[in-house]
């Protein structure tokens, strides 16, 4: 039983092997045959582009103005408080 098992394995490795091969090699008969149109080169230091200067004609501004906040972001000197607030702390080093 177990000598079937093996016979059989070993006879699908050999078959995966030989069907490998034959796509490797169809594969490179097909990359030899490809040719490719030669590329234009295009000389970027030589063009003059032209153009106009749009301004945005909407802000948009979030925020509610009913808690008080403008919309603005606020650049933070240091994230002490939201740390210790992660950690269970309070910035006086009180536990909650």
């Amino acid at each position: 039983m177990i000598a079937r098992v093996l016979e059989a394995s070993f006879g699908l490795v050999v078959w995966g092997i030989l069907v490998a091969t034959a796509l490797a090699s169809a594969s490179s008969e097909v990359s030899q045959g490809v040719k490719y149109r030669r590329g234009k080169d295009i000389d970027f230091e030589a063009l003059v582009i032209q153009g106009q200067l749009k301004r945005p004609e909407v802000s948009v501004v979030t925020g509610n103005s009913a808690l008080g906040t403008d919309g603005l972001l606020r650049l933070r000197e240091n994230f002490l408080d939201q740390m210790a607030q992660d950690t269970g702390h309070s910035l006086e080093g009180e536990v909650r």
